[in-house]
C-alpha cells in the first residue's frame, strides 16, 4: 500500500499542475496498482525492509524530479535528458525554485509505510503469502495489458495523447513515469521514412502550400543584408509597454516601439517543447517545430537543417555568429551550431567573468553586451561591411530571476505592490535589467557604419512563468498575460507598424526570410510571412493548446498538422533529400 500511495501522490501532485483528466482513465488505477506490485518484488523476495525503502525512495525521487521539471516546462523529462543530469549544476537555483511544500508528502508516506510494516506486520505462512502476491501481480499485469487494447495498445495510446490538444501531459499519470520513460526511450528511431510517412508529409505540405503559401514582400521594399538577433532568456511580451505606478518596466524597448521603422507583434505564442532555449533556435533559425517526445538537439544534432544562417552564407556570402555566456555542451549547442551553419560560436570560456548573475553565477546580460560590443569594435566579430547573421543569447532572465540588490531599479522596485509574490517581483525587476542591456546592444549595432543595412530582431526564447501564470495574472489585475507569449520586435524593418493578431514562433523564419530578401532560398519553413499573410492561429508544442483569432477550418487543421510534419522532417532527416 505504501508504494501505491507514493504513485498516487505523484498523480495528484502532477494533476494539480496540469489537468485531472488523467485520473479519469481506468488505466491510471490499473497501471498504478501493477506498478506498485512490481516495485514490491525486491521486498517479497528478500524480506529486507531497507531494500523496499530504497525502492520507494527511488520511485519518489523519480516522481519529484519530473514534478519540478513540469512546474517550469509543463512536460515530463525527455528520456535522453536524464543523461544530462550533470548540467543541473549550472541551474541549481532553478531547481530549488521548483520545490513545493506539498512535495514533502513523499517522505511522509514512505516513513509511515515503513514504520507500519516494521511495527506490526507478521507472516505465518510466507510461501502462501508469496503465492498470493505472485498471483495478484500476474492478474494486475494482465489487466494492465487488456486495458490498453481499446486504444490500440500502450504506445499508440501515449502517441495519441501526446498529439491531443489538452491531454499531452496525462501519460505519466495514466501509465506511471517508469512506463512512460520505457516507452519514450524505446520509440522507433529508424532514420529512413516509410512510404506511408513520405506520402503523409507530402499531403500535409501540399495543403500547406495551397492554404498558407509563402508570400514575398514587394520588390520595391528595401532589403537588409545582415540580421542581428537578440534572443532574451524568458522574456514575455506583457512587460513591454507596461507601467507599474507610473514607472515603465522596459523603457528602452518602449522607445523602440514608437520608431517609424519598428515593427512589433506582441502576441507571438511560444512553441518550444522540452528543449526550451535550443528549441527556440530551431523555430527561429530553421522554421521547424520541435519534434514529438524528444529534444532535437540530442536526438538529431547532425541532421541537414536549412536555416537563415545557411541562407545568408549561400546567397550573400556572409558569415554567421552566436554569442552566449553558456557552455557549448548545454543543449548540445556546439553540434547544433555546426548543423545550423554557424561559423563562430563564442561561449562561456571566451568571456571575462567580470560581472556574474545567478546561482551558480553566469555572465550577466550587461557584461555580455559590453564585451560583445568591444569584440565588434576590434573586428573579432562581424567586421564592418560584412553580411552576417549574428545571434546573442542572454542568460540573466533565467528562472528564478534573482537579481543582486545593487542592480535592481529602485523606482520600479518601490512601485511594485508588496503583496505580489516575490517570484513575480523578481521577474519584473529582471526584465528591467535585461531591457537596459538590450538597449545598449541596440545602440551599439546602430552605431556601426553599416547599420542601415542591418535588421535587428528582439525576442524571447520562451515564456518564463510556467505553472504560476494563472495566479500571477489574477493577482496582478491582468498585468501578467494569461497566455504564453513572447515579443517579436523588429528594428530598422522595411515594414513598420504593429500586428496584434496571433502568430507562433514558427512564423518568424519566413517573415525574416522575406525581409532579408532571401526568398530564393529553397526552404521556406512551416510558418507564414506575417507581413503578407496573418497566421490567425498558433498551437503550442508543450500542451498542444490552441490560440486563435479567426481561421478557416481547413487552415486550422493544417496548422495542427505542422508539428507532425516537423516531427517527420527531423526524425527522418528529410531536408537532406
Amino acid at each position: 500500500m505504501g508504494m501505491w500511495a507514493v504513485i498516487i501522490c505523484f498523480d495528484v501532485l502532477w494533476c494539480s499542475i496540469t489537468t485531472f483528466r488523467g485520473m479519469s482513465f481506468a488505466a491510471t488505477w490499473v497501471f498504478g496498482l501493477t506498478l506498485a506490485l512490481v516495485a514490491t518484488v525486491p521486498y517479497a523476495l528478500c524480506r529486507r525492509l531497507w531494500v523496499q525503502g530504497v525502492v520507494m525512495t527511488v520511485m519518489a525521487v523519480l516522481g519529484e524530479v519530473n514534478l519540478m521539471y513540469c512546474r517550469t516546462y509543463l512536460a515530463p523529462i525527455p528520456p535522453q535528458s536524464y543523461l544530462l543530469a550533470g548540467n543541473l549544476a549550472d541551474f541549481t537555483a532553478s531547481v530549488t525554485d521548483s520545490l513545493r511544500w506539498s512535495d514533502i508528502s513523499f517522505a511522509v508516506i514512505i516513513a509511515a509505510a515503513l514504520w507500519f510494516v516494521k511495527r506490526g506486520h507478521t507472516v505465518a505462512d510466507k510461501r502462501r503469502e508469496l503465492a498470493v502476491y505472485g498471483g495478484s501481480t500476474a492478474v494486475a499485469a494482465l489487466s494492465a495489458a487488456l486495458v490498453t487494447l481499446p486504444y490500440g495498445g500502450l504506445r499508440a495510446h501515449i502517441d495519441s495523447l501526446t498529439d491531443s490538444c489538452y491531454y499531452t501531459t496525462t501519460p505519466p499519470v495514466i501509465y506511471g513515469i517508469p512506463v512512460y520513460i520505457a516507452v519514450a526511450a524505446t520509440a522507433p528511431d529508424n532514420l529512413e521514412p516509410t512510404d506511408a510517412e513520405i506520402a503523409e508529409l507530402n499531403a500535409i505540405m501540399t495543403d500547406k502550400e495551397r492554404l498558407r503559401p509563402f508570400v514575398a514582400l514587394p520588390d520595391s521594399l528595401p532589403r537588409r543584408r545582415s540580421l542581428a538577433v537578440i534572443l532574451c532568456e524568458s522574456l514575455e511580451s506583457w512587460v513591454i509597454g507596461a507601467e507599474i505606478g507610473g514607472v515603465e518596466i522596459t523603457p528602452r524597448l518602449n522607445a523602440l516601439l514608437s520608431e517609424q521603422l519598428s515593427f512589433y507583434a506582441p502576441r507571438m505564442v511560444t512553441q518550444v517543447a522540452s528543449g526550451r532555449s535550443i528549441d527556440a533556435q530551431l523555430l527561429l533559425n530553421a522554421g521547424l517545430l520541435p519534434p514529438l517526445k524528444s529534444v532535437f538537439s540530442m536526438r538529431r544534432p547532425d541532421n541537414t537543417y536549412r536555416t537563415l544562417a545557411h541562407a545568408i552564407k549561400e546567397l550573400r556570402g556572409g558569415r554567421t555568429y552566436i554569442l552566449t555566456g553558456d557552455k557549448p555542451v548545454t543543449w548540445n549547442q556546439q553540434r547544433i551550431c555546426a548543423s545550423f551553419g554557424i561559423d563562430t560560436l563564442i561561449s562561456e570560456s571566451c568571456w571575462d567573468k567580470d560581472l556574474l548573475i545567478g546561482n551558480p553565477p553566469k555572465l550577466s546580460d550587461a557584461s555580455l553586451v559590453d564585451q560583445s560590443l568591444e569584440k565588434m569594435r576590434s573586428g573579432q566579430v562581424w567586421p564592418v561591411g560584412q553580411a552576417a547573421y549574428v545571434q546573442w543569447v542572454t542568460y540573466s532572465g533565467h528562472n528564478p530571476f534573482r537579481l543582486p540588490d545593487n542592480l535592481k531599479d529602485p523606482k520600479l522596485a518601490a512601485a511594485i505592490p508588496s503583496a505580489w509574490p516575490q517570484r513575480l517581483k523578481d521577474y519584473i525587476l529582471m526584465a528591467r535589467y535585461t531591457d537596459s542591456a538590450v538597449g545598449r546592444l541596440v545602440d551599439g549595432v546602430r552605431s556601426r557604419p553599416d547599420a542601415d543595412s542591418t535588421l535587428i530582431l528582439i525576442t524571447g526564447d520562451h515564456e518564463g512563468l510556467g505553472a504560476d501564470r494563472a495566479d500571477y495574472a489574477r493577482l496582478s489585475g491582468g498585468l501578467v498575460s494569461n497566455i504564453p507569449v513572447t515579443p517579436f520586435l523588429l528594428v530598422n524593418s522595411a515594414v513598420g507598424g504593429r500586428f496584434d493578431g496571433t502568430m507562433g514562433q514558427i512564423d518568424m523564419y519566413p517573415t525574416l526570410l522575406s525581409l532579408l530578401g532571401l526568398e530564393k532560398y529553397d526552404w521556406k519553413g512551416l510558418g507564414v510571412n506575417i507581413l503578407a499573410t496573418p497566421p490567425g492561429m498558433a498551437v503550442t508544442s508543450m500542451t498542444n493548446s490552441e490560440y486563435t483569432d479567426s481561421v478557416a477550418p481547413r487552415n486550422a487543421q493544417n496548422l495542427r498538422q505542422m508539428r507532425r510534419a516537423s516531427h517527420l522532417i527531423i526524425t527522418h532527416d528529410m531536408l537532406r533529400r
